[in-house]
């Protein structure tokens, strides 16, 4: 695994502490973004925009602390947040992206197992801080497989798996709509990671999502549905597939 990229925001997101550390309202609030190196290159990415690794957020009361590790798997994500909680306070929100690593080293149905158990272990562990499911983007290639068709089926898969359990923690969900049908634009040369303009957009929604999830409390899911404000229901398209989340309880 590669060495991880650590980045704060202007304002350090909290001070060292244990888990029972809930966040204190009228406080800043912190954001831990945790995931593979689509989050690594991310955060670095941000160095070269305007309002910099805090995405502009430090003047709104959010700061954020970047946890990029090229490579990391979602079956190390438990073990990687219970490391990371012994050097900041809990967070007010985790945003995890996470699991497109596992596709084709793990098998399916394993896997989904086992994003629903960490999930539900990690609201636990956790139980002040609202999770963010970052949905998983689309690849033009994945390493482990040729078979492009089955491995989008099983990040769908992960993704609705994933979606199910964090609404029903009382977590919220990042959607990246841009991705669908895979822009070449958006994509760099391996089909994996983003291009610059794909890592402008992918960081655009993590401003936007941050800021309406703090700013509004019963919100779930960004970029939110307009239809239905009292009750929400979403309707995502995975490339040919197609399901509906029911969010009205949350």
């Amino acid at each position: 695994m590669m060495a991880p990229v650590t980045l704060h925001g202007d304002a350090a997101p909290g001070a060292p502490g244990g888990l029972d550390a809930a966040p204190i309202p009228g406080l800043r609030c912190s954001v831990w973004i945790v995931g593979s190196s689509i989050v690594r290159n991310a955060g670095i990415a941000a160095l070269s925009r305007p309002g910099g690794q805090g995405l502009g957020l430090q003047t709104k009361g959010i700061d954020i602390w970047w946890q990029g590790y090229g490579g990391l798997r979602f079956v190390d994500l438990a073990c990687k947040l219970r490391w990371l909680a012994q050097f900041e306070n809990p967070p007010n929100f985790i945003v995890i992206h996470c699991g497109a690593n596992d596709i084709g080293q793990v098998k399916t149905q394993k896997l989904l197992d086992r994003v629903r158990w960490d999930l539900r272990l990690l609201a636990s562990i956790f139980p002040n801080t609202k999770l963010v499911w970052s949905f998983l983007l689309p690849r033009v290639a994945w390493r482990y497989s040729k078979n492009v068709r089955a491995m989008e089926q099983t990040r769908n898969r992960v993704n609705r798996a994933a979606a199910k359990e964090i609404l029903g923690c009382g977590g919220r969900l990042l959607r990246h709509t841009q991705f669908l049908g895979k822009p070449k634009q958006l994509y760099s040369r391996d089909g994996v990671h983003l291009s610059g303009l794909g890592n402008d957009i992918y960081l655009n929604n993590l401003q936007g999502a941050l800021e309406y999830f703090v700013k509004n409390k019963e919100g779930v899911v960004f970029p939110r549905n307009e239809t239905d404000k009292r009750r929400l229901n979403i309707l995502q398209q995975f490339d040919d597939i197609f399901f509906i989340i029911n969010v009205g309880h949350v």
